[in-house]
């Protein structure tokens, strides 16, 4: 039983794994594209739609999304529970269609009010979809719709931004056209006309959805913020797109983080009432932290050379920011480990407080940083405020468990990056700096990466031996 939920473990983030880095692998790699047939205001323009509808998406739809998935995993009507979080998200989009006139005075979005509108509800319901086989484990066609997806967006954008040349119209065609795909996809899978029905309506569920998803917005929004419209205020347009293209890179720390939250959400979630659950949550946190925080040192060591290979030179003074905002998405992750916590006990208000105190840190810092400091300052606003959700988490949440931080090993690597990532701006010996903070990591990581060896050794001796 002991060794059960740490295969679980490993096996759901092997399947979540293989969908989300084919698509996000297929995402870097079209980088060059977008960077060299669209200028840095186009870029800027795309960012900020996406971004808003990001943003909007959790307050419109009442962040159904995240119930959806939770009381998917409760012994409650599947189809009570998809029919409800449907209705809740249609019906969130209808009251956003009052909003038209209002969004026709923004500048971003009024040439792109219909196809932002579409898109907004397309994502909406595939969101609800997606989750939904998440929580009646589905796993497998949750990967597949990973990867229809991005194929579907990739092979759009070509026809439309490469040989129609018709820009930001045409990305955001592409993902309206990868969206539909990939809902009939699940749909087909899912058995939507088994599940989604009027009779399903059950207002007690829908209420009780809605006491833990609302909450939760404020969580939402802060994941997904990135300080664009203060950027677009104070610098303009051509400045967002240069952070934008900073911002995808660290996209890899936030897929290796949604790689392992999609599979230990569902870990949290079931052993929330067991008895070692402390020693469980000690031991996986242990070995994401430091995996985590090496993913960073690597990134950092070759920053400017990942950069320059995959984006115009128009787009390169991105190296610049991009290493911090890498550093800032660690900490995100972390406070998104121990906010699991909020979700399987379904006391939500906990996420709505800690997030609430971060991003007033974050618009502070804003109004103070980017002023003063430009992107850097939007950078490092984004880094202390992430850091300081963390760090409140830590506190918050151990009402619910107990995890053993190694306090000291969790300081020195942390000094450790932030040196590598001083001397990188220095531009000091960069890769020797990046092995010798690879070797120390190692060292202070080595006892967790040994616990997983031996797991994994003795399962081996197991298989073999039934063979």
């Amino acid at each position: 039983m002991e060794s059960r939920k740490y295969k679980k473990l490993i096996f759901n983030t092997v399947i979540y794994g293989i969908g989300n880095i084919t698509s996000r692998l297929i995402g870097v790699i079209m980088l060059p594209v977008y960077t060299r047939y669209l200028s840095q205001s186009d870029y800027g323009i795309i960012d900020l739609l996406t971004t808003t509808i990001l943003l909007t998406m959790p307050i419109f739809s009442f962040n159904i999304i995240e119930a959806v998935f939770r009381f998917s995993l409760d012994n409650i009507p599947k189809e009570k529970v998809f029919s409800n979080s449907i209705f809740l998200a249609i019906s969130g989009w209808i009251i956003m269609v009052f909003f038209y006139p209002f969004l026709r005075f923004i500048d971003f979005i009024r040439d792109y009010t219909v196809l932002f509108y579409l898109l907004f509800l397309l994502q909406s319901i595939e969101s609800v979809i997606k989750q939904f086989s998440r929580g009646i484990n589905l796993n497998k066609v949750y990967m597949i719709s990973d990867i229809l997806y991005t194929v579907v967006l990739t092979l759009t954008n070509i026809l439309f931004i490469i040989i129609l040349g018709t820009g930001i119209n045409g990305y955001l065609i592409s993902m309206i056209l990868a969206s539909f795909f990939d809902i009939l996809y699940l749909s087909c899978k899912v058995g939507i006309k088994d599940k989604l029905s009027f009779n399903y309506i059950d207002r007690n569920i829908a209420k009780e959805m809605l006491i833990f998803s609302i909450p939760l917005i404020p969580n939402s929004l802060f994941s997904n913020m990135s300080n664009r419209y203060f950027i677009l205020y104070y610098l303009g347009l051509a400045a967002n797109g240069i952070y934008g293209v900073a911002n995808k890179f660290p996209t890899l720390i936030s897929l290796l983080h949604r790689i392992f939250f999609l599979s230990w959400q569902i870990s949290a979630v079931e052993e929330y009432n067991s008895g070692d659950k402390d020693k469980f949550y000690t031991n996986i946190f242990n070995f994401f932290y430091f995996s985590m925080i090496i993913v960073v040192s690597l990134y950092i060591t070759f920053n400017k050379l990942v950069i320059k290979l995959l984006v115009s030179q128009e787009f390169y003074i991105a190296w610049k920011y991009s290493p911090i905002l890498f550093f800032a998405a660690i900490f995100l992750s972390f406070s998104g480990f121990l906010g699991t916590n909020y979700t399987a006990s379904k006391n939500t208000k906990g996420a709505l407080i800690t997030t609430f105190l971060g991003a007033i840190i974050n618009i502070i810092l804003n109004f103070i940083l980017i002023p003063s400091y430009g992107l850097y300052g939007s950078c490092f606003s984004t880094l202390i405020s992430y850091f300081a959700i963390w760090i409140i988490r830590i506190f918050d949440t151990r009402k619910y468990v107990i995890i053993n931080y190694s306090i000291i090993r969790i300081i020195l690597s942390i000094l450790v990056v932030s040196t590598q990532l001083y001397l990188h701006y220095l531009e000091i010996n960069v890769y020797l700096i990046g092995a010798i903070s690879f070797i120390i990591l190692l060292i202070l990581s080595w006892k967790y990466y040994m616990k997983l060896f031996n797991f994994l050794l003795i399962e081996l001796k197991k298989k073999l031996n039934s063979v």
